[in-house]
C-alpha cells in the first residue's frame, strides 16, 4: 500500500484562493474544490497552488504566534525573553509576585496561531509534526515536479523555492530540538516490512545545520534576485538570509553550547569558525550584491525608524509575511499592543531593563537619570537613541490624538504616597485627590495604567514598533484588523549577522565596525568607539531588533539564558518598571524604579536550551532519542 496522505489532504486546500493570499495573487489558479491527483502534476496552475499552500504552512513566529493553550495569553517571544512582561493580571506566566515560572519542558514545541478573529481557545498546534508534514510535502513536490509540463526556468525556480521552504522547516526544528531526522526523499509505506525504513533516527545537530545551509545555497543559485510581482515569494537574497542566520546560530552553538547524546545536541567547538565564515559570506553577498537598502525616507530619525515597520515593500525587508483582512488573514497586533485606554486589552509591555538597553544620543549608557524632576512625564525620556521612542510608548507619548498616560500615584506634602485603588477604565477620572490645604484636585493615576490591578501595563511602557498610527477608529484596530507585514528577514539583521560573525572569528574588524556604524548612523546615535567586540554587537542586536522575535533565540544560542539575572540571564528575572508619581510638594513628576511588579520570577535551566520531544512524537518513531534532561 502506498502511503501518500499528502495528495489526499493538500491538493484540494492548495488550490483554493485562501491558500494563495500569501503570494499576492494567482488569478489563474483553479477554483474547483476537487482535483484528481493524477491531474495535479499536469496542470501548472494547480502546481502553483500547491506551492502557495506550502508557503502558508511555514511556521513563522510572527504577530499571530503565541505560546500556551489560549489565544488571549500574552506569551510570545518578547514576553518570554527579558524584553517584556505581560499586562494581563491573570496570565499564568506572570500573575503572582511570590511565585516562579519554570519554562515548561515542551515550551517552544506547542503553540497557538491566531489569524483573523480572536477565537482559538484550546487550539494548540505542535511544531514537530507540522514541520514534518511540510517536509513530506516538499519532498513529494521535488519528486513529482521533474516531469511536470512547466517552463524549465519556472520549474527551476519552483524547485528552489521548495528547497528554501524545506530548509526553513528544518531550521524551525533544529533551533528547538537540536539534531532531528533528515528526510530528503518521499517515504512510502508498502507494508509492515517497510515500517523500519520510515523510522529515521535523529541526525546530529551539526548535520542538520549543514543540510539547511546546503539547501539555502542550492536554492539561492536558481532563485530570482528581485520580484516585481508576487513579492511574498522568496528571492535569492531571502535564501541567503536564512543561510546567514542558520550558520550564525550554528557557530554560536559550537562556541558556547555543550555536546550531548552523541552530538545529537551541540556542535564541536572546533567547527565554530567554519560556521561563522558561512554566516559572514552569505551576509556579505547580500550587502554587496543585493538590491535591498536600509530604510531612510524621513530626516527625523525617530519617525523614520518607526515608519519602517508599518511600510510594506519598504526596500529593507528581504522576505516578509503579508496579511490581508479581506481574505480573513489579518492579525491582531494593534489590538494587543496599544496602551490600555485605546484597546482595553492586556498587552505585552516592555521592561525597564529593555528601556535602559537603549543608549543616549551621544553614545553613553542608557540608564535613566532617576534624580531628574519633570514638568511632564515625556521629558524623562528625551535625548535617548531615536530607536527607543520609535519602538516604545512611554508616559506622555502622543498617540491617535491623545497621549499615553501612566501614573503610579501621588506624593503628598508629607512625603507619603497615595495610590489609586481600582483598575484603569472609564471611571479612572473619578480617582482624584483633593489637597486639604490648597483644595487643588489632582488625578491619582493615568488612563493607561498605574495600579497593580487589571490588565493595563505594569511597567509603565507599551510597544510602539509595528503599531499602525494611521488608524482613526477602534473598529480599525479590533481583532483580525491589522495588515502590517512581519519582517521574516530584513537588511538590518544582515548587517548585524555580518558584524557578529566577524568579531566571533576575530576577523574582518573594519567590516564589522562599518556594519555597526551603518546601523547606528541610520538610527542617529553616535558611535564613540573605534573597535567592535562581541558585547557591542550583542547590544546593537538587542535594540535594533527589539520585539522582532530575535532576543529569546539569541539568549539561547549564546547560552546565557540559564545565567542569573545579575549576569544577564533569565534565572530570577521578573522585570522592572519605571513609575512616575506626581509630587504635590513641587508640582512636578518624579520617577521610581518598580522592582515589585506582580509578576513571577523566571526559572530557566540548562535543559531548557532544547525542547522535550513530546510523547506522541517519540511513540510515532521508536528510533528517536529524547533530549538531555528529559524523560
Amino acid at each position: 500500500m502506498k502511503k501518500n496522505i499528502w495528495i489526499n489532504t493538500v491538493v484540494a486546500a492548495a488550490i483554493v484562493l485562501s491558500a494563495v493570499s500569501c503570494m499576492d495573487s494567482f488569478s489563474d489558479i483553479k477554483s474547483n474544490n476537487k482535483v484528481l491527483p493524477e491531474d495535479v502534476w499536469n496542470d501548472p496552475a494547480a502546481i502553483t497552488g500547491i506551492l502557495a499552500n506550502m508557503y502558508n504552512s511555514m511556521i513563522i513566529e510572527d504577530f499571530s504566534y503565541f505560546y500556551g493553550d489560549y489565544s488571549w495569553r500574552s506569551m510570545d517571544l518578547s514576553a518570554m525573553s527579558d524584553e517584556c512582561t505581560a499586562g494581563f493580571q491573570k496570565e499564568p506566566a506572570f500573575d503572582q509576585f511570590n511565585a516562579v515560572f519554570e519554562y515548561p519542558d515542551e515550551f517552544l514545541g506547542d503553540y497557538i496561531y491566531i489569524q483573523g478573529d480572536q477565537g482559538g481557545e484550546g487550539n494548540v498546534r505542535s511544531v514537530y509534526p507540522e514541520c514534518y508534514r511540510l517536509v513530506r510535502n516538499c519532498n513529494d513536490f521535488l519528486a513529482k515536479i521533474t516531469d511536470a509540463p512547466m517552463n524549465e526556468d519556472e520549474k527551476k525556480v519552483a524547485i528552489s523555492e521548495v528547497k528554501f521552504i524545506r530548509a526553513f522547516a528544518y531550521f524551525t526544528l533544529v533551533k528547538r530540538y537540536g539534531g532531528v531526522p533528515l528526510i530528503d526523499k518521499p517515504q512510502e509505506y508498502t507494508g509492515k516490512e517497510s515500517l523500519a525504513e520510515l523510522e529515521v533516527p535523529r541526525s546530529t545537530e551539526e548535520e542538520t545545520y549543514r543540510f539547511i545551509i546546503r539547501n539555502c545555497r542550492e536554492a539561492a543559485d536558481a532563485l530570482p534576485e528581485v520580484r516585481t510581482t508576487e513579492k511574498a515569494r522568496v528571492t535569492k537574497y531571502g535564501a541567503l538570509a536564512l543561510c546567514s542566520r542558520a550558520a550564525l546560530y550554528a557557530g554560536s552553538i559550537a562556541k558556547y553550547g555543550k555536546l550531548g547524546f552523541g552530538k545529537l545536541t551541540g556542535i564541536e567547538s572546533s567547527k565554530a569558525d567554519e560556521f561563522y565564515q558561512m554566516a559572514y559570506d552569505a551576509a556579505d553577498e547580500i550587502l554587496k550584491k543585493g538590491p535591498h537598502h536600509l530604510f531612510n525616507q524621513i530626516p527625523d530619525k525617530e519617525q523614520n525608524f518607526n515608519k519602517l515597520f508599518v511600510t510594506k515593500d519598504n526596500g529593507e525587508y528581504i522576505f516578509e509575511k503579508l496579511f490581508d483582512v479581506a481574505t480573513g488573514l489579518g492579525n491582531s497586533y494593534d489590538k494587543k499592543h496599544l496602551p490600555y485606554s485605546y484597546c482595553r486589552w492586556g498587552s505585552i509591555t516592555p521592561t525597564l531593563e529593555m528601556v535602559e538597553a537603549f543608549e543616549y544620543l551621544d553614545g553613553t549608557e542608557g540608564k535613566i537619570k532617576m534624580d531628574k524632576t519633570c514638568q511632564t512625564t515625556y521629558e524623562m525620556f528625551q535625548g535617548k537613541d531615536p530607536r527607543f521612542l520609535a519602538s516604545i510608548y512611554v508616559p506622555g507619548s502622543s498617540l491617535l490624538g491623545s497621549v499615553m498616560q501612566f501614573q503610579r500615584g501621588l506624593i503628598l506634602r508629607d512625603g507619603s504616597k497615595f495610590y489609586a485603588q481600582s483598575a484603569p477604565g472609564p471611571s479612572y477620572m473619578l480617582e482624584t485627590y483633593v489637597d486639604p490645604d490648597t483644595q487643588i484636585k489632582d488625578t491619582i493615576f493615568g488612563k493607561d495604567g498605574g495600579t497593580y490591578t487589571g490588565d493595563a501595563s505594569k511597567t509603565g511602557f507599551n510597544i510602539r514598533k509595528f503599531v499602525n498610527e494611521n488608524l482613526k477608529t477602534e473598529a480599525q484596530w479590533d481583532f483580525g484588523k491589522t495588515e502590517t507585514s512581519f519582517p521574516i528577514f530584513r537588511l538590518g539583521e544582515v548587517y548585524l549577522n555580518l558584524a557578529e560573525a566577524a568579531v566571533e572569528m576575530n576577523k574582518y574588524q573594519s567590516e564589522a565596525f562599518d556594519a555597526i556604524k551603518t546601523i547606528r548612523d541610520r538610527a542617529g546615535v553616535a558611535t564613540t568607539f573605534t573597535v567592535v567586540d562581541v558585547e557591542k554587537v550583542r547590544q546593537e542586536r538587542r535594540v535594533e531588533l527589539a520585539f522582532e522575535g530575535h532576543r529569546f533565540w539569541d539568549m539561547k544560542r549564546w547560552h546565557i539564558a540559564h545565567l542569573p539575572v545579575e549576569s544577564g540571564g533569565l534565572n530570577g528575572f521578573r522585570g522592572s518598571g519605571l513609575h512616575p508619581y506626581f509630587d504635590l510638594r513641587i508640582r512636578k513628576y518624579v520617577f521610581e524604579v518598580a522592582s515589585d511588579l506582580p509578576k513571577r520570577q523566571r526559572v530557566f535551566t540548562e535543559k531548557n536550551y532544547y525542547t522535550k520531544i513530546s510523547r506522541n512524537d517519540m511513540s510515532s518513531n521508536p528510533s528517536l532519542i529524547q533530549n538531555p534532561g528529559f524523560f
